[in-house]
């Protein structure tokens, strides 16, 4: 880990983040008597990680492997049966992979009143056949249990068989994958609704879903959508395992979980000493290059903040995400590699919220630590893509960061799937937990490795004298990560 100091503080950063676990749907189907012999060229990928697929893979359960959309499993052989397909998985080395939904987190107005939120993904399916092909998208989003039942695409007492009750949001017309919805029939009589890409000639597509956040890390109640991809080449309406290059895929996109420490900030308008914390519009988002070119508009992102607080020490978590694909900008909903990030806060200084005592814990003397790209010793105020500096106005705190997003790699724990590093740095050593200590290769019996974009920052601060005098120290993990190098989900070990 690399660090940049400029009055560095010594005391123990952690980073909290509030996270769920995949919903592994079940007990992994494995069936000694049948052996799939399906390959396949098509990918899968979700904001920017693109992995091949496999017809039978292992998870921290078991095995897994069968036929797609819930037919009954030949006891012998390999052909899964007429108009059926092998079910194929997204699969890095064998091991069965949960996706992790990296875009900005977007507030649903319910029908029945309330707000609910859920964060965006786009998933791209590539390298399909040369010719015109239909892509089918089921799904089943789900807050529940990791061990729990199957998807509603895989199981004949859920099974959505009309496009009227598809899936929707808590607004009641909001489909969880957006596209044209239409019906496909699996086996002899098993009609299945979903989301219908017809007659495309392009060697890839994507789609947008949403992904739900309102489970925690409970255990009991975890975020996912379970996703059912069917390619039927040549459009042809029949689906043949064999001699074609017809092709069933499943997988799960994970999110964090939302709770009620954490805030979907607005843009500040003249707040007061008390008002929420909010962020400055003109100095937050995501840019060009150059620091000046904005990506996307002033509404398709969010920022949002993690306020967690003990007694004499708070911190607060603010990243900023697309919730609007911005095609070639971005990967899919995640932010791409070498744009600029600014993230401009305005914090109260008075009042309590979320358990934090703004006036007690001064935010002007916080530290901070980010994955951006951020030289301290260089920083101004006046700078488009190099700046970390604090300001009070009006009674508020500002503290306004820009840097350079960088790639590095993030181990995943195989029985959370989602990051749950702690980096601490204490009297001059820094130590890690849930970061893959130990790993030397992408894939592991308890991690496994993929790219990511960071995009945020963390505040520390803590009511302690000392602590007075290394105010306004930045570090910097210079976006290479913790212990990791560049060779990730490509490599076999790290540089």
């Amino acid at each position: 880990m690399r660090v940049h100091s400029a009055r560095i503080s010594v005391t123990t950063v952690i980073a909290i983040t509030v996270g769920v676990t995949a919903h592994l749907l079940g007990a992994p189907t494995a069936h000694a008597a049948f052996t799939p012999s399906k390959t396949s060229s098509v990918t899968v990928s979700v904001d920017g990680v693109t992995l091949g697929i496999e017809d039978s893979v292992s998870d921290m359960s078991g095995n897994r492997s069968g036929v797609f959309g819930g037919a009954v499993t030949p006891a012998s052989g390999s052909d899964p049966g007429t108009n059926e397909l092998t079910e194929m998985y997204v699969a890095k080395d064998g091991s069965f992979v949960n996706f992790e939904a990296r875009g900005g987190i977007v507030a649903v107005s319910c029908s029945g009143g309330g707000t609910t939120y859920y964060r965006r993904a786009q998933v791209t399916v590539g390298n399909l056949p040369t010719g015109t092909n239909d892509v089918w998208v089921f799904s089943d989003a789900e807050v529940g249990p990791r061990v729990g039942p199957t998807p509603s695409f895989n199981n004949p007492g859920t099974r959505t068989e009309t496009t009227a009750n598809i899936q929707k949001l808590c607004d009641g017309t909001t489909q969880y994958v957006a596209g044209t919805a239409g019906v496909l029939t699996l086996g002899s009589d098993r009609v299945t609704a979903g989301v219908q890409i017809d007659d495309t000639t392009a060697t890839s597509v994507s789609f947008d879903i949403y992904v739900p956040t309102n489970g925690t890390n409970a255990g009991s109640t975890e975020n996912f959508i379970a996703l059912g991809i069917v390619v039927d080449a040549g459009g042809t309406g029949s689906l043949n395992d064999t001699g074609t290059a017809d092709t069933a895929i499943f997988t799960h996109v994970v999110s964090k979980g939302w709770g009620n420490k954490d805030l979907l900030m607005a843009a500040c308008s003249s707040p007061s000493a008390t008002d929420a914390p909010c962020f400055e519009s003109a100095d937050t988002g995501i840019f060009a290059a150059d620091g000046t070119t904005r990506i996307g508009g002033t509404s398709q992102f969010s920022t949002t903040a993690s306020l967690t607080s003990d007694p004499g020490q708070a911190l607060i978590d603010v990243a900023v995400g697309f919730t609007t694909a911005q095609g070639a900008n971005s990967d899919g909903f995640a932010i791409k590699a070498n744009s600029i990030v600014k993230i401009s806060i305005s914090l109260p200084t008075s009042g309590t919220i979320s358990s934090i005592n703004f006036g007690a814990l001064p935010f002007s003397g916080s530290n901070g630590q980010t994955g951006l790209l951020v030289d301290p010793r260089t920083t101004s105020s006046s700078s488009a893509t190099n700046r970390w500096d604090f300001a009070n106005v009006s009674g508020r705190d500002i503290i306004t960061i820009t840097g350079q997003a960088r790639q590095t790699s993030t181990a995943i724990s195989r029985s959370t799937w989602y990051a749950n590093c702690q980096i601490n740095i204490s009297s001059g050593t820094v130590s890690t937990t849930g970061c893959g200590e130990g790993m030397t290769s992408s894939v592991s019996s308890d991690y496994m490795v993929f790219n990511s974009v960071p995009s945020g920052m963390q505040l520390f601060v803590v009511d302690d004298p000392v602590m007075t005098t290394v105010a306004g120290g930045i570090v910097s993990t210079n976006a290479q990560g913790m212990t990791f190098g560049e060779e990730t989900m490509t490599g076999s070990s790290f540089q």
